[in-house]
């Protein structure tokens, strides 16, 4: 997607498409079910799980180096919409089996220094 959609704000719509698309509400796992065109022979992938687990990827390394940390946080967004609702029908299936939290918080650190680092330029610029 970098290569091809150039700007942060065109790359934050698509992750929020994504998001929108794996986070319909209604229905169920089963039709949220599609063809793992490249694989053809592999069972059908649900579309929130293939969602999830690629923007797990791009938080994890050594992706998360290259992610500018205003599309880190639509990345963190993202995942927070899709999975937030634990009684969804892929809660368990895709966020708990699939080892999103571990990999979430692996990136707690991450997190906590754009925070910080974002808390300080504020308090040069008010300064």
């Amino acid at each position: 997607m970098t290569s091809v959609v150039r700007s942060d704000l065109a790359r934050s719509r698509c992750l929020e498409t994504l998001a929108n698309l794996a986070l319909r509400h209604n229905v169920s796992i089963d039709e949220n079910r599609v063809r793992d065109l490249l694989n053809p022979d592999t069972l059908w992938l649900s579309i929130v799980q293939i969602v999830g687990t690629w923007l797990i990827q791009l938080l994890t390394p050594p992706s998360p180096k290259a992610l500018q940390p205003e599309m880190f946080v639509t990345v963190l967004n993202a995942i927070i919409d899709i999975y937030a609702d634990e009684g969804r029908e892929y809660d368990r299936p895709v966020f708990v089996e699939g080892g999103f939290l571990e990999a979430l918080a692996a990136v707690v650190g991450r997190v906590r220094n754009e925070v910080n680092d974002r808390i300080l330029i504020l308090g040069q610029w008010l300064i």
